[in-house]
């Protein structure tokens, strides 16, 4: 038993010795820090340009001050696409009809209900309906 004990002791005694003779591990990166001739764009962001030309926005965030290149986040974003959409007045209702993959997806609503945003300008850019001329 007494042996046993004696060997962890022995080993635990080299772990440490040998730690102590190991290089130290590097520290990670500084955290970021807003550079001193930053503009201020509002209270949490700040933009920078450095010795190359590259502009950079600074934000203070719950956890710090996050840097990135404008340039990568300002990026436009395509609007959807809407699929055509045909309607027709039923006198008292307007008729939508759109393709989908999944075959043609058809909608009712009455004049008296109330339009979505989308609605109403699919009815606002309907074609008037043309008037048969009479005899």
């Amino acid at each position: 038993m007494r042996a046993v004990g004696l060997l962890c002791i022995l080993a635990a005694s080299l772990g440490i010795a040998a730690q102590a003779g190991a290089p130290a591990k590097s520290s990670p990166a500084a955290p970021a820090q807003v550079p001193s001739g930053a503009t201020k764009v509002d209270a949490n962001t700040w933009t920078w340009r450095d010795a190359n030309g590259t502009e950079w926005t600074f934000r203070q965030t719950p956890f710090g001050v996050s840097r990135y290149r404008t340039q990568d986040v300002n990026r436009p974003v395509p609007a959807p696409q809407k699929p055509d959409t045909k309607v027709t007045d039923l006198g008292g209702a307007w008729r939508f009809e759109r393709q989908t993959p999944f075959g043609p997806q058809i909608w009712v609503k009455q004049k008296t209900a109330e339009l979505n945003a989308d609605e109403k300008a699919l009815v606002n850019a309907a074609p008037a309906p043309v008037e048969p001329q009479g005899k």
